[in-house]
């Protein structure tokens, strides 16, 4: 448990989310996991909670004296120290309850402080207060900015539904997808042929974002969805994460993003919202001209603390799944595809 949570400390860390990574790293560090002592420290200080993270390097470089990783954390105590002292020990300044609702309740404006929206947001306020170092114009910056992610997020989170399995994605699964998702943390399945579907699939995609580089669509699970075919393939693959690792709680969304992938390398940090933040992520590829396989490509990946580097060639009919908040991916010579 300890690894999982310095894990997913790093992945926010990677994303600019020290708030969450200063949770997870405590929790990492909680579970016996002395690893994530280093992150903590880091993640500490670029909050500007600089007192803590000091203490946090002397716990750490206790636990681990005689190691590099201790070395590390003493010199890392000793300069945060220094630093500290140098600014005659300053410390930022903490909201009152009071101050942290009004900002709240102004960056939810319409929705009002009965909302879901008040609460999901206010557990999340002072970790970006904490970001900011304090700066009032852009702390309330920040929050309209979450407003407007975690509104959409709720939303999407209303249709949610049980994943529902197909007996011929248990069978693919069952020759050696459970092995390699355990191993590994990524797993990919090639699909058996489906004629015309990616002919339509690259059809859908140019309607749907026409000049723009990403487009959401809802809907997906309905009978009459043009997409309803390859979000029931995304369906059934979460069914089966849902039954080999237990996760009973597990729903699918029954919204699919569409993109033109990028060639930068990306992390999927499972999205905004503490209390519901994403599992799994599926990825299917579909050729721009429609034609199987596609165009030559790769799908480089970072898995277990960027320890693990794979790559794959993509193609149409290769699903790939990977857990959320642990996976660095870049797709090399993309532009040929649809994501």
């Amino acid at each position: 448990a300890g690894e999982l949570f310095r894990l997913r400390a790093l992945a926010a860390m990677a994303s600019h989310l020290e708030t969450c990574a200063v949770a997870d790293a405590s929790k990492g560090v909680e579970f016996g996991d002395v690893l994530s002592y280093s992150i903590l420290v880091q993640s500490l200080e670029a909050v500007g909670r600089r007192s803590e993270a000091v203490a946090a390097a002397g716990e750490g470089a206790k636990l681990l004296k005689g190691s590099p990783l201790g070395t590390t954390l003493e010199e890392m105590g000793r300069k945060l120290g220094q630093a500290e002292r140098a600014k005659g020990g300053q410390t930022l300044r903490i909201l009152t309850p009071d101050e942290l609702q009004v900002a709240v309740a102004r960056a939810i404006r319409p929705d009002g402080r009965e909302s879901r929206l008040y609460g999901a947001l206010l557990a999340v306020a002072m970790g970006w207060w904490h970001e900011v170092h304090g700066d009032e114009k852009l702390f309330a910056n920040a929050l309209g900015r979450a407003a407007i992610s975690s509104r959409r997020e709720l939303g999407a989170l209303d249709s949610c539904v049980r994943p529902a399995p197909l007996r011929r994605i248990r069978q693919l699964w069952d020759e050696g997808c459970e092995d390699s998702f355990k191993a590994s943390g990524v797993v990919l399945m090639d699909l058996d042929p489906m004629p015309g579907l990616w002919e339509k699939l690259a059809e859908i995609c140019r309607a749907k974002l026409g000049e723009r580089s990403e487009v959401v669509v809802t809907g997906c699970d309905k009978e009459d969805q043009p997409l309803g075919t390859i979000w029931a393939l995304c369906s059934a693959l979460a069914a089966e994460v849902l039954r080999c690792f237990r996760l009973m709680e597990l729903q699918v969304l029954t919204e699919l993003r569409l993109l033109r992938p990028g060639s930068s390398m990306e992390v999927d940090n499972g999205g905004l919202l503490p209390d519901n933040r994403r599992e799994v992520s599926f990825r299917f590829f579909v050729p721009v001209d429609g034609r199987p396989p596609g165009p030559d490509a790769t799908l480089a990946l970072h898995t277990k603390d960027r320890e693990l580097a794979l790559s794959h060639t993509i193609q149409a009919g290769r699903a790939f799944a990977w857990w959320s908040r642990q996976t660095f991916h870049q797709l090399l010579g993309g532009d040929g595809y649809f994501a």
